[in-house]
């Protein structure tokens, strides 16, 4: 499969997620039971489809632990993704949740020894200058705060 067919599906991947999310939101009016009832069906589905393409093969301690620990994460990461798009517009959640790649990044260059080329660097100017821009303060009803 080519590189600009995978990346076309998997924008319109997260695209789709996105918008199921924030229209899930505002049907639910932000009640955390239906906030994990959409968690749980969103992780057994590819819970399921793992199990049935890997197999039930033996599985390390380790590797049940750190499975864990990233479900957790994910839950948490899932539950404050979905209450920022009950708060606040689309736009301004998905712009700020994809600045977290500046993040890595960085400490990937900062801690793990992995080079910056010109791309990542460009990635992070353009990253950065949309996240400025995205407020727009002539229309804006209300002033921006830490929520």
């Amino acid at each position: 499969m080519s590189d600009t067919l995978i990346l076309i599906l998997s924008m319109g991947a997260a695209l789709a997620g996105a918008i199921v999310r924030k229209i899930y939101t505002g049907k639910t009016a932000g009640s955390l039971r239906w906030l994990y009832i959409f968690n749980i069906v969103c992780s057994l589905l590819p819970c399921g489809i793992l199990l049935v393409w890997g197999g039930m093969g033996t599985v390390s301690l380790f590797t049940l632990l750190l499975g864990c620990l990233f479900g957790i994460i994910t839950v948490a990461q899932t539950v404050f993704s979905m209450k920022a798009l009950e708060t606040g517009p689309m736009s301004y959640t998905t712009v700020i949740c994809s600045f977290s790649t500046v993040i890595t990044a960085l400490s990937g260059a900062l801690f793990f020894d992995e080079k910056l080329n010109a791309m990542h660097i460009i990635g992070m100017v353009l990253m950065a200058g949309s996240f400025l821009l995205a407020v727009d303060r002539k229309t804006e009803k209300q002033t921006a705060n830490f929520r």
